[in-house]
């Protein structure tokens, strides 16, 4: 799991957009009921930038969604059972996904799609079975929309004890970012748990203040800086010699993608970034 990590780990991730769909029982399958698809964002990482490795004369594409499964059997959503339309009407298959092979029933999950498409095309719409996903606002169409971005300037561990384990991240918006509210902030860590399905902890910047302030500030400016305490309750939680993943999402704006390395021997001060 590690590998595919560090493979992603080259990737910045998820423009946010929420576009939900609910799966009915269909004339062609019998089997999709009660199922619903959000479709958080996509993001084009171009070859140019480097960041990402596709094969010759085409882009890396990747989507993040939820699939709520509450049908009455468990789905399979590996990366066999998604394809996705372009402006130009191809059809591409996944070229991999993180994140759950199976979502059982009564159950939501997580899932990255990582399509490889022909330059200077978008893709469209999404597919599973027999169903179809409009994706919306992919990418975001206006500069002002990708320009709010977040920058990680440090992160440490914070506490670790068996009532909280939490991080201290330090960070300032990028530069020709807009001022931002805190409510407008959310991040999301990912990590593989136990059972070798994807974890995830979770929360929005909203308690977040100046770095050694002790105030709580309700929006964020540039060229200041800021700290705040991620509560790790959940799957994540440090472990040593694990890399997990951090997205920090602006909505309307852009998306920071970073990998929490843990060394081999993980306590309280421990530098991550």
């Amino acid at each position: 799991m590690d590998a595919k990590y560090s493979a992603l780990c080259l990737i910045l991730v998820f423009s946010t957009s929420i576009l939900s769909g609910c799966i009915e029982d269909s004339a062609e399958s019998n089997i999709l009921k009660n199922v619903e698809i959000d479709i958080i964002g996509g993001d084009i990482i171009y070859q140019d930038d480097g960041n990402c490795v596709s094969p010759e004369d085409t882009d890396c594409h990747i989507i993040y969604l939820k699939f709520n499964n509450q049908d009455s059997q468990d789905h399979v959503i590996s990366k066999s059972k998604w394809t996705a339309v372009s402006s130009n009407g191809g059809i591409f298959n996944a070229d991999s996904t993180e994140g759950n092979d199976m979502c059982a029933s009564g159950f939501n999950c997580e899932v990255i799609l990582i399509f490889a498409a022909p330059k200077d095309e978008k893709l469209v719409e999404l597919r599973w079975e027999n169903s179809s996903f409009d994706i919306p606002n992919y990418p975001p169409d206006t500069t002002e929309q990708m320009s709010t971005k977040i920058v990680i300037s440090s992160m440490y561990i914070h506490e670790l004890s068996e009532q909280k384990d939490t991080l201290l991240l330090y960070f300032e918006l990028a530069p020709g970012s807009e001022t931002t509210a805190s409510d407008m902030l959310n991040w999301t860590i990912i990590c593989e748990t136990e059972s070798g399905d994807a974890g995830f902890a979770e929360g929005r910047f909203t308690s977040a203040t100046e770095t050694n302030l002790d105030e709580i500030v309700t929006e964020f400016t540039p060229e200041k800086a800021y700290e705040i305490y991620l509560d790790l309750a959940g799957d994540c939680k440090p472990k040593a010699s694990e890399d997990h993943i951090m997205v920090i999402s602006v909505v309307g704006g852009g998306s920071t993608y970073e990998e929490i390395p843990y060394p081999d021997q993980i306590q309280e001060g421990t530098k991550l970034i």
